[in-house]
This record gives C-alpha cells, structure tokens and sequence, in this order.
C-alpha cells in the first residue's frame, strides 16, 4: 500500500509505503515497514462464532435492504456479466435516495455504487461509488494473476526485525497479542 499526502504527509507532499500479509495459518497478521525494515505481528483472534456471527450480520443488512427497497429509498438492479479487468464479473448498481429535508438537503441526493464482483476469484474486482456530497471513488484490482503466487510473498524477509503489536501503538495489537518490547536503556 503506498500513502500520499495522508495526515502528516499531506503538509510534506511525501508518501508512505506499507506491506500487509494476512496468515490465517499461523493466525497472524504483520504490517511490514520497508523503510525501517521492521514486521509489527499481530495475532489474529481466534474465530469461535465468526461464522454465525457473520451470517446473523448477513441477515440483520437483507432484512434493511429490503426495507429501504420497500420504502423506494434504494433501488438494486443488476448490470449483468463482463470482463473487468481480465476477468468474468458480475454487477450490480446500487442507488440510495436521501430524501430532501432527511440531513438538511433541499433536493434528494443520489448515491450511486456499482459494484463488480468475480465468482472465479470469490473477491471485488472493481467498485465506485458516487456520491454527490464526497465525489467519486473508484477501487480496482489490477494486474491480476491467477499462478499460484510465490510462498516468500508470505513471508516476513530475513532482513526484518519482527516486533509485537502494531506500528509504534502497542495499545492497537489485538486480543491476547504481547506489548511490544520495550527497548533497553542507553
């Protein structure tokens, strides 16, 4: 992930590059700062009622779908299937109408998202969103290979140093993760 003019950076122009590698495996999480050479790992909690948890979510956001459907407040429609991005995706359209008056808007206001999904890759490939009030944003997944990637990609480097806990926030790791070390007195 590269960062470019985000919070400190923004005064300085300068950009901030981050590796993140997800290992459900070992049930860890590392944030990798090239630039320092140093692995923050985070471990994963454990996922006891994730799935039912997931699908009660699930529920709880088709009953308020249809609801807003119901009301005429969103309307679904599918786009169909097409190649995005080299590969076959389904799409889907979304639009959410805030009535006037509903946060101080005179007329309605239309949020638009669309939304390309692959079932091949079971992931987004692509989505925007449209909103009159914050403009567009657009996510893309680009340069996608379906190889079976290289097992260092999950790998933290040798040359890293791998310290517990998030990037200088001990106080973000997760559940039952060590503080990170604290280092020795000079």
């Amino acid at each position: 992930m590269t960062f470019t003019g985000v919070g400190a950076l923004a005064a300085t122009g300068g950009t901030h590059k981050m590796v993140a590698i997800f290992d459900p495996v070992a049930g860890a999480h590392y944030m990798l700062n090239p630039d320092k050479k140093v692995a923050y790992k985070m471990t994963l909690p454990a996922n006891a009622g994730t799935a039912d948890k997931a699908q009660k979510f699930q529920q709880k956001m088709q009953a308020r779908q249809q609801q807003e459907e119901a009301s005429g407040a969103l309307k679904v429609e599918s786009l169909g299937t097409q190649m995005v991005n080299g590969v076959n995706a389904e799409g889907t359209r979304t639009t959410h109408t805030i009535a006037a008056g509903a946060i101080g808007n005179d007329k309605p206001i239309q949020v638009v998202s669309e939304r390309w999904y692959s079932p091949d890759l079971q992931t987004v490939v692509q989505s925007s969103r449209t909103d009159p009030r914050f403009g567009t944003t657009t996510l893309s997944l680009t340069n996608i290979q379906k190889a079976e990637p290289a097992a260092t990609l999950f790998a933290v480097p040798a040359d890293y140093t791998v310290q517990a806990g998030g990037p200088g926030h001990g106080h973000h790791r997760g559940p039952g993760a060590p503080a990170a070390p604290t280092p020795p007195a000079s």
